[in-house]
């Protein structure tokens, strides 16, 4: 029944669970059950294909992309060797992970590197790019790029400070004209946390950038 084209037949299907039942197998479902629990694992679990007509009138048919990739992420078999962050290996490629290609495209056009993986989860936080968080010494950035070395994961930042206007009133400045690199090590806490957290309320709110 899970078969593209399937001709199995629902009396077919009958004389299968018949056989279940004469040999003593308990809790057969019916025809109607085996259908429904078929049409549920369809709509939660399969691939999407959506049907198209060409500039030239002619029709056809292609699985949907994200259902293919949320597919590959759950499976337990495939989502450990996926690889989300570019590498930094010095000057030695074996991967395409590792090309320098992955970071110095990101740099090509501005925010090009949000095309690529925004978000990076450190101690149960959802790290963001263009995006301020705090740090563990008490210092502000904003990263805008992830990559990974010697297996641990980096950013590359912008240093922001605290200013002050006559018409905008206390809020952050962002130097883009420096950057710096720091370890998920020195993360402490990321936007959303900074926002609903109590101890950081002396500090402008890192929604305001002027």
């Amino acid at each position: 029944m899970h078969l593209p084209r399937s001709v199995f037949s629902d009396r077919q299907l009958d004389i299968l669970l018949w056989l279940l039942r004469v040999n003593g197998i308990e809790d057969v479902p019916s025809v109607t059950a085996v259908k429904q629990m078929n049409k549920d694992l369809q709509n939660s679990s399969s691939v999407r294909t959506m049907d198209y007509k060409g500039a030239l009138g002619n029709r056809y048919s292609c699985n949907l992309l994200s259902d293919l990739i949320s597919q590959e992420f759950s499976n337990p078999r495939v989502c450990p060797h996926l690889r989300f962050y570019a590498e930094d290996n010095g000057k030695s490629v074996n991967q395409y992970f590792e090309a320098r290609h992955w970071r110095e495209a990101a740099h090509e056009n501005d925010h090009q590197q949000i095309k690529l993986t925004p978000m990076a989860v450190i101690r149960g936080q959802h790290f963001y790019l263009y995006e301020l968080c705090l740090l563990r010494n008490g210092g502000a950035c904003v990263p805008y790029e992830w990559f990974i070395r010697k297996g641990k994961l980096h950013a590359m930042t912008w240093p922001v400070s605290i200013a002050e206007t006559a018409t905008l009133g206390r809020g952050w400045i962002v130097d883009e004209f420096k950057q710096f690199e720091i370890s998920e090590d020195d993360f402490s806490v990321s936007f959303t946390g900074w926002r609903s957290s109590a101890a950081t309320r002396s500090l402008p709110s890192p929604s305001k950038i002027i």
